[in-house]
């Protein structure tokens, strides 16, 4: 199970940012964005909206590859509490991508580039623990503290801790702000 949900968070570093690369970018680049902006929402309304929709696809997904876990009961029996932590785990750490992802949609008017500056993203974010030693102090645990799978990992071994869900929390809510001032700052552009 361990195993499954490690291939799903790490697949989701690349299905996020094609799923999240039109959400601002396209509104931008097409003129739609002067015309949302011009409604009565505000930037957190917009960027809720816009975090919600790629959020429950992504999700769909996940619940998808459930699918999965009900072969394994077929053949095996999985110890259904780590299935299920390892699934809740999945659905923080696919929250916190897509909020990452729609940062980078806000960056700039080209779908691609967004693709790219999330990929990127997150892909250093994911591989930043790797710069340090395992007995590493100061700089280098900050490094790894910041790393997106030393807060993944603990999921798909069915560990549930409150320092990795306040994690993705904070990544998500932090992302979401970026969004909004960016989104603020292109309002007063136009």
């Amino acid at each position: 199970v361990s195993n499954l949900v490690w291939v799903v968070n790490f697949l989701l570093l690349f299905v996020v940012p094609a799923f999240t690369m039109r959400l601002l970018a396209e509104e931008k680049k097409s003129g739609t964005f002067e015309l949302l902006v011009s409604l009565p929402f505000t930037e957190w309304n917009i960027v809720i909206a816009k975090f919600l929709a790629a959020y429950t696809v992504i999700a769909a997904m996940l619940v998808v590859s459930a699918y999965y876990v009900l072969i394994m009961m077929r053949f095996g029996v999985p110890e259904l509490p780590v299935v299920a932590v390892a699934y809740v785990g999945a659905f923080i750490v696919a929250g916190g991508y897509v909020a990452i992802g729609l940062f980078a949609s806000s960056l700039t008017e080209n779908q691609i580039v967004a693709a790219i500056i999330s990929f990127v993203a997150l892909l250093g974010l994911y591989m930043i623990g790797d710069l340090t030693t395992p007995t590493s102090s100061g700089f280098g645990k900050i490094l790894e503290l910041l790393s997106l799978r030393y807060h993944s990992e603990p999921f798909t071994l069915g560990l549930l801790r409150l320092q990795d869900v306040g994690f993705f929390l904070v990544l998500i809510v932090s992302f979401l702000f970026l969004t909004c001032r960016m989104l603020e700052i292109r309002k007063w552009r136009v």
